[in-house]
């Protein structure tokens, strides 16, 4: 999370760095199996990994991307 100020107005950025790691993953989802970018999104955000990124507690956010996608393939953490 970070803080900015503009003309007096604080303002939180939250859940960027998140969007961020879902869409380094779906990239490679796409990558690696031609799929168009809306099904991959899909297929990622219904799969079970979609649980583990959000969990913030756990170290599957904060894991490297090609481990995320590793894991993804795999259809549990590695």
């Amino acid at each position: 999370m970070t803080m900015s100020q503009t003309a007096g107005i604080v303002c939180l950025h939250i859940g960027w760095d998140i969007g961020k790691v879902f869409q380094r993953l779906i990239v490679d989802v796409c990558n690696e199996t031609g799929a168009e970018p809306v099904p991959a999104l899909v297929e990622v955000y219904n799969s079970w990994i979609t649980d583990s990124i959000e969990n913030y507690n756990s170290s599957m956010y904060y894991e490297n991307p090609d481990c995320l996608f590793a894991s993804y393939k795999e259809g549990q953490p590695l």
